[in-house]
């Protein structure tokens, strides 16, 4: 099987997470568990995750000319993602605290200087034919709008991470990819229609026929062909859920490379992110393809 090439463009940080009994609920002092420092961000989590899956991946997104800068690419570099469309800016690079709880939910507190992702960016873009599908996520929002139409234009398969982000940079981009999949607060930030039925159906006629939002325990929710389908999830022990929806894009948009169909992208995304779930350390616990297979072996939806 001859390994997918796929391109990932956004937001990359550095995450400290710490595993808590309990998120607190008002001003108080905890002591974690445990804690580990680790790179993340949407698009660059997507992009371990094809990377860890077997493809072969590059990164595009502006890094902090920082200490952190240099943790963030050192990082990717070591899983295998190539770095050569990284632009270093003089700001800081992005950060995060995060807390996970008992259930495995998590409470993100980030840090990014807005001057960082609101620049518009000069790209490659000419190097976008080289590519088997390409990803970009909200956060490089003026990024994004630039090189999903190109891509598409390309009949390169576009997947489009719609998360929390200022509802005219979701309308205006989310229709921009072929495959927009929106986390669920996203999908209601983007859409003011009745119920996520409606709300999909809408994003679809502007995007081309599609749209999804994924649902964490309750599954993955899509609109394709007129109508509306619906996914549950493996049945796993959950740990932590900290960057299981960007490890679910990167294995969408991994799987539209190897020319799955949506049900079947569908499906391998969500074991991707179900097992992702299982480990705590955010995307360090992002699987191999053979556990993916193994875990669709067993799971019959």
């Amino acid at each position: 099987m001859k390994a997918p090439r796929i391109l990932c463009v956004g937001m990359a940080t550095i995450d400290h997470v710490f595993h808590l009994p309990a998120i607190p609920r008002e001003p108080t002092k905890v002591r974690a568990t445990e804690y580990v420092r680790i790179s993340g961000g949407m698009a660059a989590n997507a992009a371990v995750a094809a990377a860890r899956l077997g493809g072969q991946v590059e990164y595009w997104g502006p890094i902090g000319a920082d200490a952190n800068g240099d943790d963030i690419l050192a990082e990717l570099a070591s899983e295998g993602v190539r770095t050569s469309g990284v632009v270093r800016v003089p700001q800081r690079a992005a950060v995060s605290a995060i807390m996970v709880d008992q259930a495995g939910e998590r409470l993100v507190c980030g840090y990014s200087d807005p001057s960082t992702f609101d620049a518009e960016a000069v790209l490659p873009l000419e190097r976008l034919s080289e590519f088997d599908a390409v990803h970009a996520d909200c956060r490089w929002w003026k990024a994004a709008r630039q090189v999903l139409p190109a891509a598409r234009k390309l009949g390169i398969p576009t997947v489009f991470d719609g998360d929390i982000s200022p509802a005219a940079v979701l309308a205006e981009v989310a229709p921009l990819a072929q495959y927009p999949i929106f986390s669920e607060r996203g999908l209601l930030i983007a859409a003011q229609d009745a119920g996520h039925d409606d709300r999909l159906a809408s994003i679809a006629r502007r995007s081309g026929g599609f749209a999804g939002v994924t649902l964490g325990a309750r599954g993955f929710l899509w609109y394709d062909g007129g109508r509306i389908h619906r996914l549950g999830v493996p049945p796993v022990t959950v740990v932590d859920t900290l960057g299981a929806g960007d490890v679910f894009h990167g294995a969408f948009a991994y799987a539209l490379g190897l020319r799955m169909d949506t049900p079947a992208a569908a499906r391998f995304a969500s074991a991707t992110a179900a097992l992702k779930c299982t480990r705590f350390g955010g995307r360090g616990g992002t699987p191999a393809h053979a556990e993916v297979d193994e875990l669709l072996a067993r799971w019959h939806p």
